[in-house]
């Protein structure tokens, strides 16, 4: 069966059949979309643990396998958020997710996250720390206290903590 003729043309390349064979893609396993237990997860919880399956295959092939036949995928977080675009923060909410639904097992790991593992963020420094900690409260986004000289943090619409800096701290 052959495709209608195409009357008008996009100012871009369409795929051709033969682009499928060599676009280097990964499959995302359809149940996490319509497995209960999964299909409320966040799209950064389930493109995380397609990145995840795709680096088990390499560990696979690289023989990282105990004598259970258990394969170890080390895949850091920092790595994994540059490959996705999005913040560190974000993977690792992504990763809480998967441990919490039993997808993943971090060895080693038996402490709460709590998102202070040395994490790179940004900080503002404001001249009124007062009339920003009143529009933070009322937006609802502080995240976190410190609890001393008015520093504290708050989080953006994509999940990354912002530290807030009254400016005097700085001069």
């Amino acid at each position: 069966m052959r495709a209608a003729k195409m009357t008008e043309r996009p100012s871009f390349q369409l795929m051709v059949q033969t682009d499928v064979q060599s676009i280097y893609h990964m499959q995302m396993p359809r149940w996490l979309f319509s497995d209960s237990r999964y299909c409320e997860m966040s799209l950064d919880a389930k493109v995380t643990y397609t990145f995840l399956l795709n680096r088990f295959q390499l560990s696979r092939r690289n023989g990282w396998v105990n004598e259970r036949g258990e394969v170890f995928v080390i895949f850091p977080r920092k790595a994994l958020a540059k490959e996705l675009r999005i913040c560190e923060q974000r993977v690792t909410a992504a990763f809480k997710k998967l441990v919490e639904l039993e997808l993943v097992w971090e060895s080693g790991r038996t402490e709460a996250y709590d998102n202070g593992s040395n994490d790179t963020h940004l900080a503002f420094a404001v001249d009124d720390v007062d009339a920003a900690r009143l529009l933070h409260d009322e937006m609802d986004c502080v995240c976190h206290e410190l609890g001393r000289d008015g520093i504290y943090f708050i989080e953006d619409p994509d999940g990354c903590c912002l530290e807030i800096v009254p400016s005097d701290l700085w001069d």
